[in-house]
């Protein structure tokens, strides 16, 4: 199966380059604009129109625009080998496709098994490190994605040729690709539809359990948190009306019955020790006396005299270990006393932190007011140091839960960022917000459930598809395998009847096909009658065709005989009555002189009026000379420079250019024309003299010419501001003593517009006049072929 050439229509030089770039603009876009379809692998579509620049522009400028296409998808995953891909897919395309003379979409599936698909595994898995199980969904999206982008490229290319009758396209061909796609674009669509549908469920069901589990655990830790700082400022407000020995007791009591402290203190102003339970630590060393004035929490309690939980320190009693305390003021009076302290044993919120996470796949993280460590699951992570979560962006969800993506290194795929995020809610714990509970949920082990199962379904429409283009082949190649038999055999049926041999039509079950071949047989037994008959009426009309040929050839003589004899008498009566006319005026002007003394001014003016009708007839008579000579020069057809003749008529008209004080534009394009120099140098001078001679008294003259290139032609405009026209009168203009304008103010014979006509089109041209209204000037305006046919008379 081939493709047919290039839409003459692109392909024309004046819309090739503007259509080659709005091809990879569509291209630049289709890879931005991509279609996710599961697991954050999106569909793009940039590589049809890379494959509609193959079919349009052939290998060289395919392969450059798949590679200008592909340049965005470094930009969007900061990688390169998009761009390697997509031009070897677009290169081996087009191999296949003009030496093997595959189809396009044939083409485009051998070289993805072939070329690309080695190439990503090579790429992916190789270079950027991504497991086989990724790198294996990628591969085999990817090699979809491109066989479906070639199957739509190829049908938007049949749409465009099969609309603007431009390019011949096979019927097999159509066929083919239509089968394909009716068999691609629903499994496409329904896997598209089910994949974001489970996508979309398991991102819901992500968020609503984190969410859900956020929720119970800030809950137990918030009640947690009350009921110690409920122990604690009771002991508080005991603290401000009993002295310390009567607070010991009580401060034991109050630490056997919870074992969620590990020892419970009364400091004093000063930060000092005055009773704790229990009294010695676990040296035996004793408790009492200690001083922790330059605790970070001390000068925010003087200020808020509020319950509140402390930062995590460094314990200072017994082992070296980091604590977290609840506190209390002791207030007395309204003002600061002291505070009691608890502090805290995290064994509990542990489990209930262990408790909730149910898998080693949700980490927890529990933070001071400083955001120093307190608890956390967090391998990466050590208690009392600052939280770093590390380079990486949010994008916010439904209100309480992220998605973290974490910034990898240069040239990870998309899905592999994707498989590195984490779902992230975060809460607030205790009064004064002193604590925050963050919780997430990693997405890989969600991704490595979704991969497996939507590689399985991509291999199988994978395989699907090659069995649908195998199929498609088949169907198409047994529904027009009539047709084409049919097509050569018919090839030279008329001939064949002619000859007498009709050949012997196939048979087939197809209705359609079947029609055809009827229609075939009855259309060549009516030939056979047809060219019987057409025999005997073509030897009739050959002897008819001979004798009228012969009669037209006498005629065409006669006729040219005729012309000749009428062009010589009109150059003979003009050349011949110039002699006497001449002698009249003369004769006229002597008696006039002669008879001067005795003539009285009546007479004298007669005399005048004689003379100026004799002479006028003397130009008249000039100027139907000069048109009846006109395309009888001897003078040859030579390669002319049409700026340097204008240059001539200035020189002639320089004197009338200076009486009219006219000012003269002149601009365009000046190209080497073929014609007769005198005869050009006759037409530019008659119409730039008429632009001098029709002014208008007190209007500075104004002329402008003009001339273009283009479309094979060469176009010259001469524009005045002079008296114009009436509406209707252009037609009259180029005629023969036509006159417009009376004689008294604008002298001349009426011939020089018709001059010019017969010059225009003597070199195959043609022209017109255009204007505005009266007094508004004129345009006149003639075309000259770029390579006007010589005459015969002079060639």
């Amino acid at each position: 199966m081939t493709d047919s050439p290039p839409l003459k229509l692109i392909a024309s030089n004046r819309l090739a380059i503007p259509f080659l770039l709005a091809l990879i603009a569509a291209g630049l876009g289709g890879n931005y604009f991509r279609y996710p379809i599961f697991l954050n692998i999106d569909f793009l579509f940039g590589s049809i129109f890379a494959m509609l620049a193959l079919q349009f522009f052939g290998p060289a400028r395919g392969m450059v625009a798949a590679a200008l296409i592909a340049t965005i998808t470094y930009f969007i995953w900061d990688h390169p080998y998009a761009i390697i891909i997509m031009t070897a897919e677009t290169a081996a395309v087009a191999w296949l496709t003009r030496r093997h003379k595959l189809g396009l979409v044939l083409a485009d599936a051998l070289s993805w098994l072939f070329v690309c698909m080695p190439l990503v595994y090579l790429f992916y898995h190789g270079a950027m490190d991504i497991p086989l199980s990724n790198t294996a969904i990628i591969m085999t999206k990817q090699a979809v994605n491109g066989i479906a982008n070639a199957l739509l490229a190829r049908l938007i290319y049949i749409g465009i040729a099969l609309g603007t009758r431009s390019a011949l396209i096979a019927y097999r061909d159509v066929i083919y690709n239509l089968l394909a796609f009716f068999a691609l674009c629903p499994a496409l669509i329904l896997l598209m539809v089910a994949s974001n549908s489970d996508f979309t469920e398991t991102d819901r069901s992500i968020r609503a359990k984190l969410r859900q589990s956020s929720l119970s655990v800030t809950n137990r830790l918030e009640v947690w948190v009350q009921n110690r700082s409920k122990a604690i400022t009771n002991l508080a407000e005991m603290a401000a009306t009993l002295p310390p020995a009567q607070m010991q007791p009580r401060l034991e009591q109050a630490h056997a019955a919870d074992i969620n402290y590990q020892r419970i203190g009364l400091l004093d102003k000063e930060a000092s020790i005055t009773a704790i339970s229990p009294l010695l630590d676990e040296q035996g060393q004793p408790n009492l006396g200690k001083k922790f004035a330059d605790r970070p929490f001390v000068p925010r309690l003087k200020q808020m005299l509020k319950p509140m939980l402390s930062e995590v320190v460094m314990a200072r009693i017994g082992s070296l270990e980091p604590v977290v305390s609840m506190l209390a003021p002791v207030v007395i009076h309204g003002e600061y006393g002291g505070y009691v302290i608890g502090v805290l044993s995290l064994g509990q919120i542990r489990d209930y932190l262990e408790k909730s996470a149910e898998s080693d796949t949700l980490l927890y993280t529990l933070l001071d007011g400083n955001g120093n460590i307190i608890l956390t699951n967090r391998p990466e992570q050590k208690v009392m140091t600052p939280f770093v979560r590390g380079a990486g962006s949010f994008e916010l969800g439904d209100p309480g839960v992220s998605l973290w993506i974490p910034q990898t290194v240069q040239n990870l795929a998309r899905a592999e960022r994707w498989r590195k995020a984490s779902y992230v809610t975060e809460s607030s714990i205790g009064h004064m917000a002193e604590w925050k509970l963050i919780l997430e949920q990693p997405v890989a082990p969600f991704q490595k459930i979704l991969s497996a199962r939507y590689t399985d379904a991509l291999a199988l429409l994978f395989l699907m598809l090659f069995a649908a283009l195998a199929l498609a082949e088949l169907l198409s190649r047994r529904i027009t395998a009539t047709t084409e038999q049919l097509s050569e055999l018919t090839q030279n049926l008329p001939a064949a009847v002619v000859a007498g041999t009709q050949p012997t039509l196939p048979e087939t079950t197809l209705y359609e096909s079947n029609r055809l071949i009827g229609n075939f047989k009855s259309m060549a037994d009516s030939l056979a009658e047809q060219f019987s008959a057409n025999r005997q009426l073509n030897e009739s009309l050959e002897r008819r065709v001979a004798e009228r040929t012969r009669e037209l050839e006498l005629n065409m003589a006669e006729l040219k005989r005729s012309n000749a004899d009428l062009e010589q008498f009109a150059y003979a009566a003009s050349h011949d009555m110039r002699q006497p006319l001449r002698m009249v005026i003369s004769y006229l002007q002597l008696l006039a002189v002669e008879l001067e003394p005795l003539l009285n001014d009546e007479t004298r003016q007669n005399f005048h009026y004689a003379t100026e009708g004799a002479q006028r007839m003397d130009q008249m008579l000039t100027a139907l000379l000069d048109y009846s000579s006109l395309g009888h020069q001897r003078e040859r057809m030579t390669t002319l420079d049409s700026r340097a003749i204008l240059e001539e008529v200035q020189q002639i008209l320089r004197p009338a250019i200076a009486e009219a004080g006219a000012t003269l534009h002149i601009d365009g394009d000046w190209p080497q024309l073929v014609g007769n120099h005198h005869e050009i140098l006759r037409l530019l001078q008659n119409l730039v003299d008429n632009a001098l001679k029709y002014r208008v008294e007190g209007r500075p003259v104004e002329i402008a010419i003009n001339a273009q290139s283009g479309g094979g032609e060469w176009r010259c405009s001469v524009r005045d501001n002079g008296t114009g026209l009436l509406p209707g009168q252009e037609a009259r203009l180029f005629k023969v003593f036509e006159r417009l304008q009376p004689r008294s103010r604008y002298p001349g014979t009426g011939i020089g517009l018709a001059l010019c006509r017969k010059i225009v089109e003597h070199h195959g041209g043609r022209i017109w006049v255009e204007s505005p209204g009266e007094n508004q000037g004129c345009t006149f305006t003639f075309t000259l072929p770029d390579t006007p046919g010589i005459p015969a008379e002079h060639s």
